[in-house]
């Protein structure tokens, strides 16, 4: 990890692609920022695919917090549980509008709940349809 990056670059090989592998290299690397305590992002410019990859990871892991929390973080308190950096959250929240600027800063706005779980629901449902099995990271096996 370099100062302010976890990850420099990964290839996913077209035949691996939409398998997991992607969000599997992403999971590994902010878990390595959360152990290392560091606040970090990816290298940039992403490719296409590489922005694709991350802002679904980020959306799945903001998502995830916001509804753990019921939304009552800040976007500070985001970035400090999830060590994803202010501007990607920011980023990734205002795709989705979930995120207004006012005074000088950005501020969540009221999250709706429905909104978290009709994303868990699309995207377990689409899981479900789906005949590829994907990898996916799992930190409890991993030994400190």
């Amino acid at each position: 990890m370099t100062e302010d990056n976890n990850l420099s670059c990964f290839m996913v090989l077209p035949p691996y692609q939409c398998k997991g592998y992607g969000k599997l290299f992403i999971s590994l690397s902010y878990y390595l920022s959360k152990k290392a305590d560091r606040i970090c992002g990816p290298e940039k410019p992403l490719s296409d695919m590489g922005k694709i990859c991350y802002k679904s990871y980020w959306t799945d892991i903001l998502l995830h917090e916001l509804r753990r929390n019921k939304g009552n973080l800040s976007i500070k308190e985001l970035s400090d549980l999830t060590m994803i950096r202010e501007a990607d959250i920011i980023m990734t929240l205002q795709e989705m509008n979930l995120v207004k600027y006012c005074r000088g800063q950005y501020m969540l706005s009221t999250v709706n709940p429905k909104l978290i779980d009709q994303h868990f629901k699309e995207k377990e449902e689409k899981q479900k349809n789906s005949k590829k099995r994907g990898v996916k990271f799992n930190p409890d096996i991993v030994k400190a």
